[in-house]
Order: structure tokens, then sequence, then C-alpha cells
């Protein structure tokens, strides 16, 4: 199977690639931690106006709560895009897989916040 089925059956998340991924259990209770890096190379859209674009302005790691995957509450560290509209300025890719501050129970993914943890301590940074 490769990394693109993968990511096709666990949650299809276009323009990302899985980096790392890590399951823990602790005390009957089963996580998932996942990290997803933005591909290169391609157009994403603005969530301004819809145009693609291909130049990217930065981008920001942040946690996302997805959906529980074979009974395991699943986390996602990805990295943001905010593309370099020349409409717009600024503005974050729009995603059709995640939108922000979904209701619990409600849709797909859940935005969680930003991780003011650095990379090295990601996966516990906030199990406790």
């Amino acid at each position: 199977m490769t990394t693109e089925d993968v990511i096709e059956v666990l949650g299809g998340w276009e323009g990302y690639s899985i980096e790392e991924m890590e399951v823990q259990e602790e005390e009957g209770r089963t996580q998932v931690w996942i990290e997803l890096t933005p591909l290169t190379g391609i157009a994403r859209r603005c969530s301004g106006c819809g145009q693609l674009v291909h130049s990217i302005h930065d981008v920001t790691f942040r946690w996302v709560r997805e959906v529980t995957i074979l009974g395991a509450e699943t986390w996602l560290w990805m990295g943001r895009v905010r593309v370099a509209c020349p409409d717009c300025g600024p503005k974050l890719e729009a995603l059709d897989w995640l939108a922000p501050l979904q209701p619990p129970g409600g849709w797909r993914r859940t935005w969680y916040g930003s991780a003011g943890c650095c990379r090295s301590s990601m996966w516990r940074s906030t199990s406790g």
C-alpha cells in the first residue's frame, strides 16, 4: 500500500503528505498522532476569492482534532498554508475537508488551535 493509499483510507488529506504517525495507548485509551506536511509545487485555492494560487505566503502549524479513526482519538499536526493571493493578499488556503470551529459531533474535523510547542515535543504536548 502506498502513502497515497493510506491517506485516502484514513482521511483523504488533499494537498498534504503524512510525515510521521504515532499510536499511543494509555489507560485503555488509544490516540493516533499524525503529522501532515503541505505538498510543494501545487496550486492552492484562496479562501477569500476562490482563485487558484501557486505562491505561498507562509505556513503555520496547528493541531486539528480529527474524527475517530478505528476507535482511536486522532489528532493532526498540520501546516496551514496562507496563499499569497494577488487579489486578496495573504489568505488561508481553502480546504474542502477542513472547516474552522465545527460543533462537537458535527462535521468532519475541528480546529484545536495553534500549538506553542517546539516540533521535537509535539507528539505529547497535549496529552495528560
